[in-house]
């Protein structure tokens, strides 16, 4: 279905840049952050920033909340959760034997 590959490739253009993952990672250890301070921790230009988090956006990873002038970001957590459980599907399709389960990545 031609929606489902489209987001698909949205989700994939998402985490396929060092600078974004660098980004998600921020926001999962401080669960929320304006423009201001992803800028000032990851040392980016704020036109930057802001263009890696329209792309997360619109991959439905990144969400936002505007609290009077300041927009503060945060992972879509429930998102995140439905990537996790479409890749665990399709790999279990790939290879029906395994278990996910079971394996341990160290």
């Amino acid at each position: 279905n031609y929606d489902d590959v489209k987001k698909a490739a949205l989700v994939k253009r998402a985490f396929n840049n060092p600078l974004r993952k660098r980004l998600l990672d921020f926001l999962l250890k401080k669960e929320m952050a304006t423009v201001t301070d992803l800028v000032f921790n990851l040392r980016e230009e704020q036109i930057v920033i802001s263009q890696h988090l329209s792309i997360l956006r619109q991959a439905k990873i990144v969400t936002f909340l505007k609290k009077g002038k300041n927009v503060y970001y945060f992972l879509n957590k429930s998102r995140i959760v439905e990537i996790q459980k479409c890749l665990s599907k399709l790999f279990e399709e790939i290879i029906p034997s395994a278990n996910l389960k079971k394996i341990e990545i160290s």
